[in-house]
């Protein structure tokens, strides 16, 4: 079961980001890469709208150009220029389409598809524009400014990629009017290439300003996002965290199957560790302990929380064997950082822990409450211990140590 602990630099690294700032839109690759995919998935009913509209516009367009080719001379236009215009036509259409499903299907890759649709869109309105020119049917020069300035609708894309497709469009009407053979006198058709250079940054301008506005926001609500789950002093997730964790690997439980445990486990003694070196030093062991709380679970699979003052929660992968494994190897961690505690059995800081079993339908109240019985009764007995509960019919409980051996139960 994969675990989405916060990482503790993240939060470094969204208060570094908001204090270097971010002119050019562009944050540090993994803040950017969250940044990207959010604003992806939150687009995606917009994007779909604009896509929507966008095939219905293009859709009148390709019928009116059925009336348009109708009322031209006869021969005045190719069976090769028919092909190519309403062959563009009709391949945006194709491409809008995709898009739509792509967006409608959750792919990822649907704003590269309405990237791709929305410049395909923009070079076969300025070429069909000008094969119209040529034969006297029309001019859609209008058209394409529109379609300039509505780069930075909300499409799915991100600025630079909007400005790009903008530039694209643009420069490429520009060429074949400045260029191509047009009837229109040169006094016009420059007027047309100046409000196409017009067109990119004041819609452009607008586009930065509200991705601005955007990424600033998104930085402040993921750090608030982010500080609301952590645990100030060790940057491990917090209670709050800690429920939303578990309640997802209840329900992958329910779907399928896997066994785990939850376990709470508390620093020996630590009232005394605190009396004897004062809580400055009490905190920074904390701190140490949630490293290597972290550095002994991250790689298993494990989730580790800060339940609140000395003690921590644990939700641990595996069958009981396994969940007891890891669950040793995080005291092992503890006991390594050989902490000097002389009111401790071993001298050293050590932890006790007590471990339930999930079963399905389990509830994450009940599930602590059972490891939190457990926790007890190894206090009790023999601190630095190991206990084992279930959520069972048995009332007995007993200690256990090793690996391999059937955790007794006791019931809630």
């Amino acid at each position: 079961m994969a675990t989405r602990m916060i990482d503790p630099a993240a939060l470094r690294q969204y208060r570094q980001q908001i204090a270097a700032g971010f002119l050019l839109l562009r944050f540090e690759p993994g803040i950017e890469k969250d940044y990207a995919s959010e604003t992806r998935d939150r687009l995606r009913g917009a994007a779909q709208i604009c896509g929507a509209l966008s095939l219905a516009v293009w859709l009148g367009f390709a019928g009116l150009d059925v009336l348009r080719v109708q009322q031209l001379p006869p021969g005045i236009v190719t069976h090769g220029e028919l092909l190519l215009w309403f062959g563009a036509r009709w391949l945006v259409v194709a491409l809008i389409v995709l898009g739509l499903v792509a967006a409608r299907r959750r792919w990822p890759a649907y704003p590269w598809l309405a990237w791709l649709s929305y410049v395909a869109l923009g070079l076969s309105a300025g070429f069909t524009g000008h094969l119209a020119r040529l034969n006297g049917s029309f001019s859609a020069d209008s058209s394409v400014i529109v379609i300039v300035m509505a780069a930075w609708l909300p499409m799915g894309f991100l600025f630079w990629r909007a400005l790009c497709a903008a530039l694209i469009v643009a420069l490429t009407s520009m060429l074949i009017t400045m260029l191509a053979h047009d009837p229109r006198p040169l006094s016009e058709r420059l007027q047309v290439t100046v409000m196409l250079l017009l067109a990119v940054p004041l819609a452009g301008a607008g586009g930065y300003l509200r991705e601005y506005a955007d990424r600033r926001q998104y930085l402040l609500a993921s750090l608030r996002y982010r500080e609301s789950m952590t645990d100030s002093l060790t940057g491990l997730p917090n209670r709050r965290h800690l429920y939303c964790e578990a309640e997802i690997w209840l329900a992958r439980q329910a779907q399928d199957g896997k066994s785990w445990a939850m376990g709470v486990l508390d620093l020996d003694r630590f009232k005394a560790f605190n009396d004897r070196f004062g809580h400055q030093a009490g905190d920074d062991a904390l701190q140490q302990v949630a490293e290597a709380l972290t550095g002994a679970l991250a790689a298993r699979g494990a989730f580790a929380a800060r339940l609140g003052g000395e003690e921590f929660c644990l939700l641990v992968p595996g069958t009981p064997a396994q969940a007891g494994a890891i669950a040793a190897a995080a005291q092992a961690a503890i006991l390594a950082l050989a902490l000097p505690h002389p009111d401790s059995p071993n001298r050293v800081l050590s932890a006790s822990v007590g471990l339930a079993s999930a079963r399905p339908g389990t509830s994450f109240d009940t599930l602590l409450r059972a490891a939190d019985r457990a926790l007890y009764a190894a206090k009790s007995s023999q601190r630095g211990s190991l206990y084992w509960a279930d959520v069972a019919e048995a009332d007995d409980l007993e200690m256990v140590g090793g690996e391999g051996l059937e955790p007794p139960t006791f019931s809630v």
